[in-house]
């Protein structure tokens, strides 16, 4: 348990009328800090407060960490962020996709190993990584007895996983965040990686007071910001027509089948997953002159231990667009030529 005092206040519950609904937030003091929790209704949130002064009326000492009294905040001490985590993975598991879920699966892979108590007696760095990502944060690996070696890893992490309740201390929230910044060989991740996994982090936490594990989101509560896109693109390195033209005359040479992968990417700027789902019917290309691409999905590789019925692909809607979306691509000359 963490430092205890007597030291609080509780003020009067605010009301904030909003554009999605009016909140009502109780606020209160322990130990000089200021705390809030906003609830959707004001008897909720009128009982919450009650609860707060009842405590101080009775002379129970309030947990300074977490805000609360002592018997619930060592009820909440005895949830774990490492159990937390797995529980998170299994609530969003049924409704993610296989990618989403790889995606989660890493995040909360990236970010554990700065959620633990102690460092003795921990298992290498590689084979808590490959537990946590390959059968911690996966749902259907869970279903299955590991081996030895998984079980005894899994063991000391739950021995060793902090409670999540301390996880309202900010710099520990910090560490956190300054993990998921960087790569495993301690260079800086990219914009995207790492705005992905403070998403999935953001958003395990706000599960966790929705669980009512934790009052408040302790994120909100950090001045951190996810590093700045280095959109600009160096013209030097983009391959030129010559060069492009030369390394699909050498694919061919190696797989003429991949020839139209590689300039269906190049001529018409196609990701990897969309030209993999093309279909001969979705290409209009004449004889000469300009042809079209209708695209109408995206086939991703993911591994068969993240689907449901164990293949490695699955095919998805286009990117950022619905599940029936199309779009229309125009086919240069030279690759009409080519798919012919």
């Amino acid at each position: 348990m963490n430092d205890l005092t007597y030291d609080v206040r509780v003020w009067a519950t605010r009301i904030y009328p909003g554009q999605r609904g009016t909140t009502y937030t109780v606020r209160w003091a322990v130990a000089g800090r200021e705390r809030t929790k906003s609830h959707q209704t004001r008897k909720l949130a009128e009982s919450f407060r009650s609860s707060l002064l009842s405590a101080a009326r009775q002379g129970l000492a309030f947990d300074v960490a977490t805000g609360l009294p002592e018997n619930v905040a060592r009820q909440l001490n005895s949830v774990s962020w490492y159990e937390h985590a797995m529980e998170f993975v299994d609530m969003k598991w049924a409704r993610a996709s296989p990618r989403h879920r790889k995606s989660i699966a890493e995040a909360l892979a990236t970010v554990t190993p700065a959620l633990l108590s102690t460092d003795r007696g921990t298992p290498s760095p590689e084979m808590i990584r490959h537990t946590l990502y390959q059968w911690s944060f996966n749902t259907a690996a869970r279903r299955v007895m590991p081996d030895e070696e998984l079980i005894k890893v899994d063991a000391w992490l739950r021995a060793n996983s902090l409670p999540l309740a301390q996880l309202s201390q900010s710099a520990l929230v910090r560490s956190s965040l300054d993990l998921l910044a960087v790569r495993l060989d301690g260079r800086p991740a990219a914009h995207t990686t790492v705005a992905r996994k403070r998403a999935v982090f953001y958003g395990a936490l706000r599960y966790a007071v929705e669980l009512e594990h934790l009052v408040g989101h302790p994120m909100d509560r950090v001045s951190w910001t996810t590093p700045k896109a280095d959109d600009e693109i160096d013209f030097r390195v983009v391959v030129n027509p010559t060069q492009a033209a030369t390394l699909l005359r050498s694919v061919g040479d190696i797989d003429p089948a991949m020839v139209g992968f590689f300039a269906s990417m190049y001529y018409a700027a196609l990701r990897p997953g969309e030209v993999l789902h093309l279909r001969e019917h979705d290409c209009n290309l004449p004889e000469t002159g300009w042809g079209e691409l209708l695209l109408t999905g995206s086939t991703q590789y993911t591994g068969s231990s993240w689907g449901d019925n164990g293949n490695a692909l699955e095919d998805r809607a286009l990117k950022h667009r619905a599940s029936r979306s199309t779009r229309r691509v125009p086919a240069c000359p030279e690759l009409v030529r080519i798919l012919r």
